[in-house]
């Protein structure tokens, strides 16, 4: 009998999990290195406890279903915190990486393992018209602010929100049909989590900067209108979930 527990449930559980630590534990999470270990690993715990854990590529090699750092299915243009699809022709720009993705399974099964660990920009293009989509389950990205309020340390606020609506677009860009990439979403569902201690620094006065932070980034997110299987998280004493999804985060969870 089939599990009535979801891959997009294991994935919200788990995000939900990290949100709950880093509400009551901010000081737990020194770098974005630390909040993605944390999520990778739990979310391979619940993958393994339905036996999902792992997936097989071609000639039946297991691989894990959670990779961390997993290229873009894209080059793309990020100068000055832009963004920008290349085609697949365009060398002016480069690949990016997702965080953190989930194999979609159903998807890898006869493709060659370096296909599917997509090192290989050249393999990877060969092998796309072949792939079965969406190609990944789910993308996230992560960005930790640890010292907003600081004005020795902190970057531009301004650059910081740009930093942020970059990871948006570029989730998105994996969640839509992009022009000679892939003719439908190459990702089923996909997530950006902002989560911010910057309380922790010292003689931080970080409550003004968190409200000029929210307000870029709302004015930003304006111009960005991500598919409705995106899902933005804003973390810091409280959680903001934005845009407003019109179901529930990757198809599971409430918060």
């Amino acid at each position: 009998m089939q599990s009535a527990v979801s891959i997009a449930d294991i994935v919200n559980a788990a995000v939900a999990r990290l949100t709950e630590d880093f509400l009551t534990s901010p000081a737990r999470y020194f770098s974005e290195e630390d909040i993605r270990w944390r999520l990778i690993k739990d979310i391979d715990t619940g993958l393994a406890q339905l036996g999902e854990s792992t997936v097989t590529v071609s000639g039946g090699t297991p691989t894990s279903a959670v990779h961390g750092e997993y290229p873009t299915p894209f080059r793309c243009g990020m100068k000055e915190s832009s963004f920008k699809v290349l085609g697949p022709a365009d060398r002016s720009g480069r690949r990016g990486h997702f965080d953190v993705v989930v194999l979609n399974a159903s998807s890898t099964t006869g493709i060659s393992l370096e296909a599917v660990r997509s090192q290989d920009f050249g393999v990877f293009i060969r092998a796309l018209p072949t792939l079965c989509l969406p190609f990944l389950d789910t993308v996230i990205e992560i960005k930790l602010y640890r010292d907003l309020g600081n004005p020795r340390r902190a970057r531009s606020i301004s650059q910081a929100a740009l930093v942020a609506v970059q990871a948006v677009k570029k989730v998105a860009a994996a969640l839509s049909p992009q022009p000679g990439h892939y003719p439908r979403p190459f990702a089923r569902c996909g997530m950006v989590l902002l989560l911010d201690n910057s309380h922790l620094a010292p003689g931080a006065n970080v409550e003004p900067v968190r409200t000029l932070f929210r307000q870029l980034l709302a004015e930003h997110l304006k111009r960005t209108v991500p598919p409705d299987t995106f899902t933005g998280m804003w973390i810091t004493s409280h959680v903001e979930v934005w845009p407003c999804p019109t179901s529930p985060p990757c198809g599971g969870a409430t918060w």
